[in-house]
């Protein structure tokens, strides 16, 4: 076992390949590039985060912001509080994703998605997947399959859902859009 400390100047880029370990990142403005496999990774107030990578670990991310493209299979990710716009694919996971000024799309497939609070529009491909969305501004678009839906106070729906549960209330009509379910 390897333990230590790095210091890395805030304003510098990092991009790191991590296996098996714990990595808490704070306040960095540089771009942050994170890659590995069942870690422990918590970001906390990083203003750039780019990527992150990280099957069967566990991501947390807080008061932070960039464009985020993250994966992980097998995870447990929670995003918080974040400035800009969150890709999440992460088969077979516990995704949450609370407070995001952008947009949020999330692909997940056998697994459980939180999305609350989004100033943008939200984009879901989760079958076989128990799915809430809370307050989303934009328009939500979702495919999915033998899965639980509850949508409720979004500004339009567009849902593709074949042998689901779907519970939807409050739909706003944002952007002249309102709400269409195609299901069987």
């Amino acid at each position: 076992e390897i333990s230590g400390e790095v210091y890395v100047p805030r304003s510098s880029a990092l991009s790191t390949d991590v296996k098996y370990g714990t990595v808490t990142l704070e306040e960095m403005a540089g771009s942050v590039d994170l890659f590995g496999v069942s870690n422990s990774l918590t970001l906390r107030k990083c203003s750039s985060v780019r990527r992150v990578e990280n099957d069967y670990g566990t991501t947390r991310i807080d008061g932070c912001g960039g464009a985020l493209q993250l994966k992980g299979s097998s995870s447990k990710v929670n995003v918080s509080d974040f400035s800009g716009s969150v890709e999440i694919d992460a088969d077979y996971s516990t995704v949450s994703v609370l407070r995001a000024t952008g947009d949020v799309t999330v692909t997940d497939q056998s697994g459980k998605i939180t999305v609350y609070d989004v100033g943008g529009a939200a984009t879901l491909d989760a079958n076989y997947s128990v799915i809430t969305l809370t307050h989303v501004k934009g328009a939500v678009g979702i495919r999915s399959s033998s899965g639980t839906l509850r949508l409720r106070d979004v500004g339009a729906a567009d849902v593709q859902s074949d042998y689901s549960t779907i519970e939807i209330t409050g739909v706003t009509g944002a952007g002249g859009k309102r709400l269409a379910v195609r299901s069987q």
